[in-house]
């Protein structure tokens, strides 16, 4: 299992992340550079979306 998650369009929407996903992910990463968001509330909301879309089908990497 790779040490950072991807963030490349395929990899996304791979993971089937739509147009409200990849809004949300852009402006979470500009609230973090411009030091808008606190990290603790960036992890919670990136383990969010990385639970309700998993890598494999059944959560197992493959």
């Amino acid at each position: 299992m790779a040490t950072s998650p991807s963030t490349s369009t395929p990899a996304l929407a791979t993971r089937g992340f739509g147009a409200t996903e990849f809004r949300e992910g852009a402006d979470r990463f500009a609230e973090t550079l411009k030091g808008q968001r606190p990290d603790g509330d960036l992890r919670e909301r990136a383990g969010a979306l990385a639970t309700a879309f998993p890598l494999c089908a059944d959560g197992a990497p493959a």
